[in-house]
């Protein structure tokens, strides 16, 4: 895949990254979404959010794009099944979570590479306790990650008491962070997961999959208070603009900084 990387691919969301030299962030990508009908006439051209996803060429080894669009499927799924749960768990209709999503949800899967650093990290990738990252503490702003870990280890998350933890792995089980847009309208009631990835001295592989709403989806604080007679009002706010602020101008995420601005519908 790194060798067919076209720099010139007029894609800037969908498709594969490469390692960026001198950012705290070391790792490589392919990421894909689901596609939407280009006649749609709820999504803006100019929206990147929904760019179709750009895929290597085959050689009939491996049926690479149908694999990876059926996974997605499954995750989607899955998540949709997890939501189910925590609004029965709220009080909730049943698919009041789950409407946030349909038809066209703006979640990314991806596959990810972290190489280990080679010769002396940069400081910014150091820790005061020795310990170096290969991506820095954070939360996810999505909904919800399922993540495929494998075996490898590095993985920490903040305990409530401020310390880290490092995530065991166990075969066949997916690891699920919460992510800032769910943690922000339900008030904190779901806390966002603060984790980072260590550098663990050898090639690191994982796959998440990156819940998001569909661009237009309401995830307005107070969401509870639609379906209670308890606390503040509901306050509607989208998703895509709410986000999209979000990493670019709060988090200040260097994928993010050079991601054009667009006219929505």
């Amino acid at each position: 895949m790194r060798q067919q990387w076209n720099p010139e691919n007029s894609n800037i969301y969908r498709g594969y990254f490469p390692v960026v030299p001198g950012e705290p962030s070391r790792k490589e990508a392919f990421g894909c979404g689901r596609d939407v009908k280009e006649d749609d006439p709820t999504v803006s051209k100019t929206n990147w959010f929904y760019e179709k996803s750009t895929w290597p060429v085959e050689d009939g080894t491996l049926p690479f794009k149908e694999f990876l669009q059926g996974q997605y499927e499954c995750m989607h799924e899955a998540c949709m099944e997890l939501l189910r749960l925590c609004a029965i768990g709220l009080g909730i209709p049943e698919e009041s979570l789950t409407d946030l999503f349909n038809p066209n949800p703006c979640s990314t899967f991806r596959i990810l590479h972290y190489p280990p650093w080679v010769g002396e990290p940069p400081a910014i990738a150091m820790l005061e306790d020795g310990k170096v990252v290969t991506t820095p503490e954070h939360t996810d702003s999505d909904f919800m990650t399922l993540l495929t870990p494998f075996h490898f280890g590095g993985l920490e998350v903040m305990q409530a008491n401020g310390t880290w933890a490092e995530v065991n792995t166990r075969p066949g089980s997916l690891i699920m962070n919460i992510g800032d847009t769910f943690s922000r309208m339900l008030g904190g009631r779901f806390k966002a997961t603060r984790h980072r990835v260590l550098d663990i001295g050898e090639d690191r592989y994982s796959v998440p999959f990156f819940l998001s709403p569909k661009f237009h989806g309401d995830i307005g604080i107070n969401f509870l208070s639609q379906y209670t007679e308890d606390g503040d009002a509901h306050v509607p706010e989208r998703f895509g603009p709410w986000v999209l602020y979000t990493m670019k101008h709060k988090k200040k995420y260097f994928e993010y900084k050079v991601l054009p601005e667009f006219e929505d519908v």
